[in-house]
């Protein structure tokens, strides 16, 4: 059989596949409104390679701590880096400056864990439910979800929380004998919820979720990307106001990280290829993009609160800091041994010059850095 009519049959088969699917769960692909923002040409975009000027600042990096752990460990950190939670199996534990606070044993396994930036608050998810804890071990509240969560954010004032989870399914050629692997298909849930467990918002699409980010005032931003290997996809980065108003900015293949400032009109995301980062405002028009890792490839990104600032994790082990204009302030490489070089998780805490890299082996890198004219 010639090659094209083979590629062609198989594409047509798994459209089909993912429209029965997609009528099945009553899940509509997300619409592009007014006030949906599509993805901006690269003649339109503002590309690194036309800012000539020097940054007025630079930054010095210091290597603090490496914390090393079970690579299957849930592992999440206060962006001080003074409060940490470890997930293994059904128990966690709650860690403040090295000592344990303590620890709890559950009759499910843990699926994910997220502690506050200032370690108040520890969030522990499993098969369908999440429940939040103060640092002292209190249970405050749990709610149910659907799936399994796929990331945790908390805004900075504790006032909102956002949640995204995903059920899985794989595609096949060949369903009945689960032969010819084609990707999965994703249904991903959206919640947020203020700081006594009420739900405020809630959506659902048919991209992976992998990433959410709330502001201090309720809006949120998520980063979605897709798991089908058999073809590319334009998929979405969406902001979403308190209110429920939402828009979107397509990008092919969609996007891996986002993160937001606090009072929610700055947002920094990376492309899901890692090789652009994106700095933008609340209405997802692009104010910068850096495209010129050389020989390296963007994992994680992470903004200031303030939203001055934009630091991203690389899989060569560097993290490389921004100013709100673009410019590199300071490189700083963490480790070059890979594949543990890989920086899968990455947060910048201007208030007290503090980097907290994880790679994607659990090496935890607390770093120091400050800003010299």
């Amino acid at each position: 059989m010639n090659n094209s009519w083979l590629k062609f049959g198989m594409l047509a088969l798994l459209t089909l596949m993912l429209t029965l699917v997609a009528g099945c769960t009553g899940l509509l692909p997300l619409e592009k409104h007014e006030n949906v923002t599509d993805i901006i040409s690269p003649s339109q975009e503002h590309n690194h390679e036309k800012i000539t000027n020097q940054a007025s600042q630079r930054a010095t990096f210091e290597l603090v701590e490496i914390k090393r752990f079970h690579e299957k460990d849930k592992i999440s950190i206060s962006s001080d880096g003074l409060y940490y939670c470890v997930g293994r199996g059904n128990e966690v534990k709650f860690y403040k400056n090295g000592t344990l606070l303590w620890n709890k044993s559950f009759d499910q396994n843990i699926t994910f864990t997220a502690v506050s930036d200032n370690g108040e608050i520890v969030v522990v998810s499993f098969p369908g439910k999440i429940e939040v804890y103060s640092n002292n071990s209190e249970l405050l509240w749990d709610f149910p979800v659907k799936g399994e969560v796929t990331d945790i954010s908390i805004s900075k004032n504790l006032k909102y929380f956002g949640v995204l989870s995903s059920i899985r399914n794989p595609i096949y050629t060949d369903p009945e004998k689960r032969k010819g692997y084609l990707g999965t298909n994703t249904t991903t849930y959206i919640y947020l919820l203020d700081k006594d467990g009420n739900l405020l918002l809630n959506d659902s699409n048919e991209y992976f979720g992998k990433a959410i980010a709330v502001a201090n005032n309720g809006n949120f931003v998520c980063a979605f990307t897709h798991l089908i290997s058999a073809y590319d996809m334009d998929v979405p980065l969406v902001y979403y106001e308190l209110n429920g108003d939402k828009r979107a900015l397509y990008s092919l293949n969609g996007f891996w990280d986002v993160d937001i400032s606090q009072n929610g009109a700055k947002i920094a995301a990376m492309s899901s290829n890692g090789v652009k980062i994106s700095y933008m405002n609340s209405s997802l028009h692009k104010l910068w993009n850096y495209t010129r890792f050389s020989g390296s490839t963007a994992r994680a990104v992470s903004i200031s609160s303030d939203g001055n600032y934009v630091l991203a994790g690389l899989t060569s082990g560097d993290v490389t800091l921004f100013d709100m204009n673009g410019r590199i302030l300071g490189n700083f490489n963490l480790i070059t041994e890979l594949p543990r070089s890989i920086i899968a998780d990455i947060s910048l805490n201007l208030d007290e010059g503090m980097i907290i890299a994880k790679s994607i082996y659990n090496d935890v890198f607390i770093v120091k850095f400050t800003m010299k004219s």
